[in-house]
Protein backbone atom coordinates (compact mmCIF):
# COMPACT_ATOMS: atom_id res chain seq x y z
CA UNK A 1 0.00 0.00 0.00
CA UNK A 2 3.05 2.46 1.24
CA UNK A 3 4.49 1.50 -2.48
CA UNK A 4 1.30 2.58 -4.49
CA UNK A 5 1.28 5.33 -1.96
CA UNK A 6 5.11 6.77 -3.56
CA UNK A 7 4.38 5.83 -7.32
CA UNK A 8 1.01 8.15 -6.93
CA UNK A 9 2.76 10.98 -4.71
CA UNK A 10 5.24 10.70 -7.81
CA UNK A 11 3.13 10.87 -10.32
CA UNK A 12 1.16 13.14 -9.69
CA UNK A 13 4.36 15.69 -8.52
CA UNK A 14 5.45 14.80 -12.17
CA UNK A 15 1.88 15.87 -13.74
CA UNK A 16 1.99 19.35 -11.81
CA UNK A 17 5.80 19.84 -12.89
CA UNK A 18 4.69 19.37 -16.52
CA UNK A 19 2.08 21.45 -16.25
CA UNK A 20 4.07 24.40 -14.46
CA UNK A 21 6.49 23.98 -17.59
CA UNK A 22 4.13 24.39 -19.88
CA UNK A 23 2.04 26.92 -18.64
CA UNK A 24 5.45 29.07 -18.14
CA UNK A 25 6.81 28.10 -21.64
CA UNK A 26 3.83 29.30 -22.45
CA UNK A 27 4.17 32.89 -20.68
CA UNK A 28 7.64 33.04 -21.86
CA UNK A 29 6.17 32.91 -25.60
CA UNK A 30 3.61 35.14 -25.39
CA UNK A 31 5.69 37.76 -24.07
CA UNK A 32 8.38 37.39 -26.55
CA UNK A 33 5.22 37.76 -28.97
CA UNK A 34 3.99 40.64 -27.25
CA UNK A 35 7.37 42.35 -27.27
CA UNK A 36 7.95 41.69 -31.14
CA UNK A 37 4.98 43.49 -31.65
CA UNK A 38 5.45 46.10 -29.58
CA UNK A 39 8.84 46.72 -30.98
CA UNK A 40 7.39 47.12 -34.76
CA UNK A 41 4.57 49.36 -33.39
CA UNK A 42 7.27 51.39 -31.90
CA UNK A 43 8.71 52.09 -34.80
CA UNK A 44 5.69 52.45 -37.00
CA UNK A 45 4.96 55.26 -34.98
CA UNK A 46 7.91 56.63 -33.71
CA UNK A 47 8.75 57.24 -37.86
CA UNK A 48 5.86 58.71 -38.33
CA UNK A 49 6.26 61.17 -35.14
CA UNK A 50 9.71 62.00 -37.02
CA UNK A 51 8.45 63.11 -40.41
CA UNK A 52 5.92 65.16 -38.97
CA UNK A 53 6.45 69.16 -38.90
CA UNK A 54 8.52 70.93 -35.78
CA UNK A 55 5.58 72.44 -33.65
CA UNK A 56 7.29 75.28 -31.36
CA UNK A 57 6.07 75.34 -27.57
CA UNK A 58 3.49 72.98 -28.25
CA UNK A 59 1.99 70.96 -24.93
CA UNK A 60 3.30 67.25 -25.39
CA UNK A 61 1.72 64.23 -23.91
CA UNK A 62 4.44 61.25 -24.19
CA UNK A 63 4.22 57.83 -22.60
CA UNK A 64 2.73 54.27 -23.55
CA UNK A 65 -0.83 52.94 -24.74
CA UNK A 66 -2.93 54.72 -22.17
CA UNK A 67 -1.66 57.96 -23.02
CA UNK A 68 -1.89 57.21 -27.07
CA UNK A 69 -5.20 56.08 -26.14
CA UNK A 70 -6.81 59.51 -26.03
CA UNK A 71 -7.72 62.43 -28.37
CA UNK A 72 -5.78 65.02 -25.60
CA UNK A 73 -5.85 68.12 -28.19
CA UNK A 74 -9.90 67.60 -28.55
CA UNK A 75 -10.13 66.71 -24.71
CA UNK A 76 -8.86 69.76 -23.79
CA UNK A 77 -9.94 71.91 -27.28
CA UNK A 78 -6.59 73.00 -27.47
CA UNK A 79 -4.80 72.50 -30.91
CA UNK A 80 -1.31 72.73 -29.38
CA UNK A 81 -1.32 69.53 -27.49
CA UNK A 82 0.48 66.61 -29.48
CA UNK A 83 0.13 62.99 -28.40
CA UNK A 84 3.62 61.15 -28.19
CA UNK A 85 1.90 57.96 -26.60
CA UNK A 86 3.62 54.47 -28.23
CA UNK A 87 1.55 51.57 -27.00
CA UNK A 88 3.60 49.01 -25.05
CA UNK A 89 6.34 51.54 -24.97
CA UNK A 90 8.91 51.76 -21.50
CA UNK A 91 11.26 53.73 -19.82
CA UNK A 92 13.45 53.08 -22.27
CA UNK A 93 11.87 53.94 -25.35
CA UNK A 94 11.03 57.25 -24.46
CA UNK A 95 15.10 57.36 -24.19
CA UNK A 96 15.39 56.18 -27.52
CA UNK A 97 12.55 58.85 -29.29
CA UNK A 98 13.85 62.02 -26.35
CA UNK A 99 14.97 63.74 -29.79
CA UNK A 100 12.18 63.99 -31.21
CA UNK A 101 10.52 65.22 -28.32
CA UNK A 102 13.11 68.26 -27.62
CA UNK A 103 12.49 69.47 -31.25
CA UNK A 104 9.25 70.72 -30.68
CA UNK A 105 10.52 72.83 -27.31
CA UNK A 106 7.58 71.80 -25.90
CA UNK A 107 6.36 74.88 -23.24
CA UNK A 108 4.65 71.76 -21.07
CA UNK A 109 5.87 68.15 -21.45
CA UNK A 110 3.50 65.75 -19.39
CA UNK A 111 4.93 61.70 -18.88
CA UNK A 112 3.21 59.02 -18.01
CA UNK A 113 5.48 55.94 -18.85
CA UNK A 114 5.93 52.70 -16.37
CA UNK A 115 3.38 50.47 -16.10
CA UNK A 116 4.70 48.18 -19.28
CA UNK A 117 8.27 48.47 -17.55
CA UNK A 118 6.18 46.69 -14.04
CA UNK A 119 4.81 44.21 -16.60
CA UNK A 120 7.84 43.04 -17.53
CA UNK A 121 9.55 42.73 -14.40
CA UNK A 122 12.30 45.60 -15.15
CA UNK A 123 13.93 46.41 -12.04
CA UNK A 124 12.49 49.57 -10.02
CA UNK A 125 16.22 51.08 -9.76
CA UNK A 126 16.56 51.11 -13.68
CA UNK A 127 12.83 52.59 -14.15
CA UNK A 128 13.90 55.01 -11.78
CA UNK A 129 17.33 55.97 -13.23
CA UNK A 130 15.78 56.18 -16.95
CA UNK A 131 13.30 58.47 -15.72
CA UNK A 132 15.99 60.92 -14.36
CA UNK A 133 18.12 60.44 -18.03
CA UNK A 134 14.58 61.61 -19.61
CA UNK A 135 14.32 64.62 -17.35
CA UNK A 136 18.10 65.45 -17.92
CA UNK A 137 18.19 65.09 -21.48
CA UNK A 138 15.08 67.55 -21.85
CA UNK A 139 16.31 70.08 -19.35
CA UNK A 140 19.35 69.91 -21.55
CA UNK A 141 18.03 70.40 -25.45
CA UNK A 142 14.72 72.03 -24.06
CA UNK A 143 15.59 73.85 -20.63
CA UNK A 144 12.35 76.14 -20.54
CA UNK A 145 10.01 73.21 -21.06
CA UNK A 146 8.06 72.90 -17.79
CA UNK A 147 7.97 69.24 -16.94
CA UNK A 148 5.63 67.25 -14.96
CA UNK A 149 5.43 63.75 -14.06
CA UNK A 150 2.47 62.07 -13.52
CA UNK A 151 2.25 58.90 -11.47
CA UNK A 152 1.60 55.40 -12.93
CA UNK A 153 -2.40 54.68 -12.72
CA UNK A 154 -3.55 51.58 -10.53
CA UNK A 155 -4.48 47.99 -12.58
CA UNK A 156 -6.82 45.47 -11.88
CA UNK A 157 -5.23 42.71 -13.48
CA UNK A 158 -5.86 39.56 -11.37
CA UNK A 159 -3.31 37.08 -9.75
CA UNK A 160 -1.97 35.07 -12.15
CA UNK A 161 -2.71 36.60 -15.11
CA UNK A 162 -0.46 36.51 -18.10
CA UNK A 163 0.22 40.09 -17.76
CA UNK A 164 2.67 40.62 -14.59
CA UNK A 165 1.72 44.58 -13.97
CA UNK A 166 0.89 44.83 -10.27
CA UNK A 167 -0.17 47.25 -8.05
CA UNK A 168 2.25 46.57 -5.32
CA UNK A 169 5.37 47.77 -7.66
CA UNK A 170 3.23 49.97 -9.09
CA UNK A 171 2.80 51.95 -5.48
CA UNK A 172 6.49 51.57 -5.09
CA UNK A 173 7.78 52.89 -8.41
CA UNK A 174 5.74 56.13 -7.83
CA UNK A 175 6.76 56.54 -4.21
CA UNK A 176 10.28 56.77 -5.64
CA UNK A 177 8.83 58.81 -8.51
CA UNK A 178 7.55 61.17 -6.30
CA UNK A 179 10.82 61.58 -4.04
CA UNK A 180 13.10 61.67 -7.23
CA UNK A 181 10.81 64.80 -8.53
CA UNK A 182 11.47 66.01 -5.40
CA UNK A 183 15.08 66.03 -5.54
CA UNK A 184 15.16 67.42 -9.16
CA UNK A 185 12.63 69.69 -8.64
CA UNK A 186 10.11 68.53 -10.80
CA UNK A 187 6.44 68.81 -10.19
CA UNK A 188 4.79 65.34 -9.30
CA UNK A 189 1.06 65.13 -10.51
CA UNK A 190 -0.12 62.07 -7.82
CA UNK A 191 -3.32 60.61 -10.30
CA UNK A 192 -3.01 56.93 -8.48
CA UNK A 193 -5.69 57.98 -5.53
CA UNK A 194 -8.18 59.09 -7.64
CA UNK A 195 -8.53 56.31 -10.10
CA UNK A 196 -8.49 53.27 -6.88
CA UNK A 197 -11.04 51.61 -5.55
CA UNK A 198 -11.46 50.59 -1.95
CA UNK A 199 -9.16 47.46 -2.44
CA UNK A 200 -6.19 49.41 -4.38
CA UNK A 201 -7.49 48.27 -7.56
CA UNK A 202 -8.32 50.18 -11.13
CA UNK A 203 -11.91 51.86 -10.77
CA UNK A 204 -14.33 49.36 -12.73
CA UNK A 205 -16.03 51.73 -14.01
CA UNK A 206 -12.85 53.35 -15.73
CA UNK A 207 -11.70 50.33 -17.52
CA UNK A 208 -13.54 47.28 -20.17
CA UNK A 209 -10.01 45.71 -19.78
CA UNK A 210 -8.69 46.30 -15.84
CA UNK A 211 -5.46 48.17 -17.21
CA UNK A 212 -6.44 50.85 -20.30
CA UNK A 213 -8.75 53.71 -19.87
CA UNK A 214 -12.40 54.32 -21.05
CA UNK A 215 -13.83 57.98 -21.95
CA UNK A 216 -14.58 58.25 -18.29
CA UNK A 217 -11.17 57.32 -17.02
CA UNK A 218 -9.55 60.32 -19.37
CA UNK A 219 -12.10 62.77 -18.51
CA UNK A 220 -11.36 62.41 -14.75
CA UNK A 221 -8.07 62.58 -15.71
CA UNK A 222 -8.80 65.81 -17.27
CA UNK A 223 -10.28 67.31 -14.52
CA UNK A 224 -6.62 66.27 -12.31
CA UNK A 225 -4.35 68.19 -14.60
CA UNK A 226 -6.65 70.96 -16.13
CA UNK A 227 -4.99 73.59 -14.04
CA UNK A 228 -1.38 72.44 -14.61
CA UNK A 229 -2.22 73.22 -18.78
CA UNK A 230 -3.38 76.50 -18.04
CA UNK A 231 -0.48 77.95 -15.63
Amino acid sequence: MKKWFVISLIFNLLIIISITYIALSWRGYISSFVNDFNKVLYEQRNTMFEAMPVHDSSIVFLGNSITQGANWAELFDNPRIINRGISGDVTEGILGRINEIVRHRPSKLFISIGTNDIGMEIPNKVIIENYQEIIKKVRSASPNTEIYVQSILPVAIPPGSLFLHNNKDIIEVNKELKEMCKNMGITYLDLHPHFTDETGKLKAELTNDDLHLLGKGYLLWKDLIQDYLSQ
